[in-house]
């Protein structure tokens, strides 16, 4: 769980970086799709403890992907 925040922290930043430059909305819609993968992985693992977090990164994922529908090229 410790090392859960600080992984989440750089991937958030990461994303922002990414969104801000003149990276194509296919790239970016892409990019959430995965993070919404890996987090629907998270949370159907029954050894998952990490109390709710895996529905944020689920939740995440799908503002990413939205944002970069709207994203103009």
């Amino acid at each position: 769980m410790l090392i859960l925040v600080p992984i989440l922290i750089v991937t958030a930043l990461f994303i922002f970086i990414s969104i801000k430059k003149t990276t194509s909305g296919i790239k970016i819609m892409l990019l959430g799709l995965h993070v919404t993968v890996i987090g629907g992985i998270i949370a159907m693992d029954d050894q998952s403890s990490l109390g709710g977090f895996e529905f944020i990164i689920i939740l995440v994922g799908l503002g990413v992907a939205f944002i970069g529908i709207f994203k103009g090229e």
